[in-house]
């Protein structure tokens, strides 16, 4: 009996003793006043988030193949949300770039 209890007195000198850590996810980032959504950002430390508020439009339709591009064209900006382009373009996929790019929105009246 009396071993018992010593086993007793161990097992919750063991129990009691253990104290769980909390973990705390990383802060959201401050909430800029012109963006409503937010969402994990896939280029950036596990736990961040960037502005995901769509731009009115719609993408261009995507090319079927890589065509040769005519006149001055600079280098695409590469994008993963609409909030990193311009007022007037979306962040769109492109057949010939492995990644997103700004491109002009698609208006629908």
């Amino acid at each position: 009996m009396a071993r018992m209890w010593f086993v007793l007195a161990v097992l919750g000198v063991v129990c009691f003793g253990v104290q769980a850590t909390p973990t705390f996810a990383p802060p959201l980032p401050p909430r800029p006043q012109d963006c409503v959504d937010h969402c994990p950002d896939p280029t950036g430390p596990f736990g961040t988030y960037k502005c995901c508020d769509k731009n009115p439009g719609t993408c261009p339709p995507v090319r079927g193949s890589c065509t040769a591009v005519r006149g001055p064209v600079g280098q695409p900006r590469r994008c993963t949300f609409d909030p990193e382009c311009f007022a007037h373009e979306k962040c769109c996929d492109d057949a010939c770039i492995p990644y997103k790019v700004c491109k002009p929105a698609r208006q629908h009246r």
